[in-house]
C-alpha cells in the first residue's frame, strides 16, 4: 500500500513502519491524516463508521469528508489490477484533478 501511495505522490502516515506493525487508533488519530483510505470490503458502511468515532472528530480527513472506501481486491492483491487500484487511490487523494 505504501508503494501505491508513493506512486501517486502521497505520504503514508504509517510509511516509516516496517513489516506488520501494530497501528493503534491513537496512532492514527495522532498522525492527523488529510485522507483516510479504507480497504474494509467486508464491513458495510465502513466510511460512516470511521466518521462516527468520537476520537476521530478532529482528524482533518474526517472533518473534511476525505474518508474513502477502496476496493481492497484492487490494492492489496498483487497483479495487473493494481493499476486500477492506483487510479482509485489517485482519485481519492487528489479529487480536484479528476473532476
Amino acid at each position: 500500500m505504501d508503494e501505491l501511495l508513493q506512486a501517486v505522490g502521497a505520504v503514508n502516515v504509517a510509511g516509516n513502519t516496517t513489516g506488520w506493525p501494530k497501528w493503534t487508533e491513537e496512532d492514527a488519530v495522532a498522525a492527523k491524516p488529510d485522507v483516510i483510505l479504507l480497504t474494509y470490503n467486508y464491513i458495510p458502511n465502513a466510511v460512516e463508521e470511521v466518521k462516527k468515532r468520537p476520537a476521530w472528530q478532529e482528524v482533518p480527513a474526517v472533518k473534511n469528508g476525505a474518508v474513502y472506501q477502496l476496493d481492497g481486491d484492487l490494492v492489496v492483491r498483487p497483479g495487473p489490477r493494481l493499476m486500477d487500484g492506483l487510479e482509485e487511490i489517485a482519485k481519492d487523494v487528489y479529487p480536484d484533478y479528476f473532476k
